[in-house]
């Protein structure tokens, strides 16, 4: 059984969320390799998202990432072997994979609305998270009341699975940042 203290001591992980944008200034580039080093170098766990398929890939991943460690709970519980540990492993691990697609989704949003529409997407992106925040856990309750809860946990893994597809056939071009006069540095 793994040490759950020592995968989640702050002071030793740190999460990085890369993109593959090319719009990105190669200074950027250069500052991300020395971090990975000094990282490295340093015995700090990395935990990281992202990679080949830019932002809106990065979104698409963490749903299917969220939607396969959730399946692992009622199959384990199906199979009998469902453990506490696995439940502390899988609420970490899909709590992480959510805080990556918070920063992805906010990343994102300028370039697939424009700027000129940000305020107004912000606002419906926000009013939409309050929806589910406020109504999620009522619809929970009653569906694991009526379905019990392993079922329950298949209409995540669905929704999950069904949003990391329609989020995979969005294109649009990553957003270019505004930040131009400022040199990244590794202090």
């Amino acid at each position: 059984m793994p040490d759950l203290v020592a995968l989640t001591r702050p002071e030793r992980s740190v999460c990085v969320y890369c993109a593959s944008s090319r719009a990105c200034d190669a200074r950027y580039h250069d500052v991300a390799r020395r971090l990975g080093t000094l990282l490295a170098t340093s015995g700090t766990t990395v935990v990281y998202g992202g990679g080949r398929a830019g932002s809106m890939g990065a979104l698409s991943a963490t749903h299917l990432a969220r939607a396969g460690l959730l399946f692992t709970v009622p199959v384990a519980g199906w199979l009998g072997i469902l453990t506490l540990p696995q439940l502390y492993i899988v609420a970490a691990a899909v709590g992480a994979s959510t805080a990556l697609f918070q920063i992805a989704d906010n990343a994102y949003l300028r370039g697939l609305i424009g700027r000129d529409r940000l305020i107004e997407g912000n606002a419906k992106l926000s009013t939409t998270d309050a929806v589910g925040e406020i109504g999620g856990p009522s619809v929970a309750g009653l569906l694991i009341e009526l379905v019990t809860a392993p079922i329950a946990l298949l209409f995540d893994v669905f929704a999950f699975l069904s949003a990391a597809g329609v989020l995979g056939r969005i294109r649009a071009p990553e957003a270019e940042s505004d930040v131009t006069e400022t040199q990244p540095t590794l202090a």
